[in-house]
């Protein structure tokens, strides 16, 4: 009954905004991919599983007959990148092993809206096979309204341990696996190194907040229309909170008692840095600015408008665009600054969860065989060509030179610093764990009521104190009231 009332609400939720979904629309170049802070996700209480059963044994017996490299099926794949940006080349490269199983790709937007699409045809059963789950925001709610196949008894037909192939960590939802981890991320700061040489300062391996605001106080200049910022922040207003993920580790939104985390001295420390940085200081290239032209911070770096900012793997698809963004300097890389070096979680440093591939519950037989073929093929011999899109790949056997020419390219030294690209980009020794996500009551109004309260602060409308307070009381409401 209660998976009832749940499905029941998910596709009321769906109708209610059918008529925005109904259509894709559609950006055509590459998508922002800082989706941990792309704002309102799905929401739902994980706090236990549906019992979603699996296929039936004789569909399963079914497809333990054919050979799968045999198999002739038709599979469709939905993805949130424009076809010609890699999908098309590991598709091509999967038929090599797979001919007959053919795949046809269909691109959503990796919004809101994006995703109810793709949630309705889940629930039909049409249209959908295996897809993208951006953050474990998309892949809990799934799980738990049915619309995803549970892949363990695939996972122990072919002996496949998630363990041994993606690490000790690899994100499961109460012991079971609802999908393969194929893409990770990492958050960190980009630099221009020829600044930096002129200013006298190193490519720092580690700071805190204070170097942070040193270096960027030297590395700004001129005024007005002249002014070159020492720094740019995210375009998302949320990540005014990243250097407290760094002291407060997994889960940062909520406290042990399960209501909002807001009053935690970290988060006033940094949404009163950022203010301080933006208003005070003047040195942060200013977020209403941001908001005002729609650009990103590679466009202001890249720009030669401000000299540091924080950015994303993501980033590689820009770093590589030398038609779009020419440019003279070299850009170095460095860890997120901390709060305090002496009491860092390490919640901010290396790679974190992010891209997961799972199939529609309602598959059988054949087609159940073949998108699974396609994701445990994406997931391991083919994961490293996941680099093309600026998700680093999951799998451990993943070759760590391989993926810096895909994301880069071949020549591009001139321009990127490749030590501390690795070192920092590619550190996939170390998991951030400040972007675990496993609780998500209240999720959507925690995340609207995080922007609007900062932003208030930010165009000082209030002190950091009132919004902090006020972000506080009205999250612990919604909490409370989705309990």
């Amino acid at each position: 009954m209660k998976k009832m009332k749940k499905l029941l609400s998910l596709m009321t939720a769906v109708l209610a905004v059918g008529s925005l979904a109904g259509c894709s629309g559609g950006k055509t170049g590459p998508e922002t991919t800082a989706a941990p802070q792309t704002g309102a996700e799905m929401s739902g209480d994980t706090g236990a599983q549906t019992g979603q059963e699996t296929n039936t044994a004789e569909s399963s017996a079914a497809a333990d007959a054919v050979d799968p490299t045999q198999l002739k099926e038709k599979i469709v794949f939905w993805g949130a990148w424009a076809e010609d940006q890699g999908p098309d080349d590991w598709i091509k490269e999967f038929n090599k092993k797979f001919p007959g199983i053919e795949v046809e790709y269909v691109k959503f937007n990796n919004t809101d809206e994006g995703n109810v699409k793709m949630d309705t045809s889940l629930l039909a059963g049409i249209d959908v096979d295996v897809f993208m789950n951006f953050g474990t925001k998309r892949i809990h709610p799934r799980a738990e309204n049915g619309l995803i196949s549970s892949i363990d008894d695939l996972l122990a037909r072919d002996g496949f341990d998630v363990t041994v192939e993606y690490g000790e960590n690899a994100h499961n939802i109460d012991g079971s696996y609802y999908g393969l981890l194929i893409g990770t991320l990492s958050d960190f700061t980009i630099l221009n190194q020829t600044a930096l040489a002129a200013a006298g300062l190193p490519v720092p391996e580690e700071w805190d907040l204070d170097t942070y605001r040193e270096y960027a106080g030297k590395l700004t200049s001129g005024d007005g229309r002249n002014r070159v910022y020492g720094t740019c922040d995210w375009h998302y207003i949320m990540n005014w909170a990243m250097p407290a993920y760094g002291s407060l580790g997994a889960d940062p939104w909520y406290n042990e008692e399960g209501l909002s985390n807001w009053d935690n001295p970290a988060y006033k420390t940094t949404l009163e840095f950022k203010n301080e940085m933006e208003n005070e200081l003047q040195i942060q290239y200013p977020y209403k600015q941001l908001t005002a032209q729609k650009i990103t911070p590679y466009d202001v770096f890249f720009r030669n408008e401000c000299n540091m900012a924080i950015a994303t793997s993501g980033a590689t698809r820009f770093l590589k665009d030398l038609e779009t963004y020419p440019r003279e300097f070299k850009t170095a890389f460095a860890p997120l600054p901390v709060i305090d070096l002496n009491n860092d979680t390490g919640g901010n440093r290396g790679t974190y969860f992010f891209s997961y591939i799972s199939m529609g519950s309602k598959l059988e037989g054949t087609k159940r065989e073949a998108a699974w073929q396609f994701m445990k093929w994406l997931g391991t011999e083919g994961n490293t060509m996941f680099a093309s899109v600026g998700h680093i790949p999951a799998w451990k056997d993943a070759d760590k030179d391989r993926i810096v020419e895909i994301m880069l390219g071949t020549d591009i030294d001139r321009y990127v610093d490749l030590d501390s690209f690795k070192r920092v980009v590619l550190n996939m020794e170390d998991r951030a764990i400040g972007q675990d996500i496993t609780k998500l009551t209240a999720y959507n109004q925690l995340t609207t009521i995080m922007k609007e309260e900062a932003e208030l602060a930010i165009y000082g409308e209030k002190t950091v104190d009132q919004a902090l307070a006020d972000m506080k009381s009205r999250s612990d409401e919604e909490i409370k009231k989705a309990q």
